[in-house]
């Protein structure tokens, strides 16, 4: 389904890939503006909210700019998902998960020396 949206992103931003996946899982097709690729999109981004951070969903109908991975999740799944919650791996934040995992690791293997 279309949807009038257009998120600021770029390829490798972890919290970005949260909400694409969301996309995807909600069968959304959104305008992608690639802050990285298009000097345009992240000159749009900052007059908008002046700020260069991503992701950026804007909302055409309201023209409102909402940033926050988890903020854009939660609006997509409460407006287009249909009483769905996101599923697990939209939800997990990995790369938390893995620094959290080799800071014990580094913590563990120091108190054992």
């Amino acid at each position: 389904m279309r949807a009038p949206l257009t998120l600021y992103y770029f390829d490798s931003c972890p919290y970005c890939l949260r909400v694409r996946r969301a996309l995807a899982d909600l069968g959304l097709e959104v305008d992608l503006k690639n802050v990285n690729t298009d000097p345009g999109a992240h000159e749009e981004l900052y007059r908008a909210t002046g700020r260069g951070t991503v992701p950026v969903l804007r909302i055409h109908e309201d023209d409102r700019w909402l940033p926050e991975s988890r903020d854009i999740v939660q609006f997509l799944y409460a407006r287009f998902g249909d009483g769905r919650k996101p599923p697990l791996r939209v939800r997990l934040d990995l790369q938390r998960i893995i620094v959290v995992g080799v800071v014990v690791l580094v913590l563990v293997v120091l108190a054992l020396r």
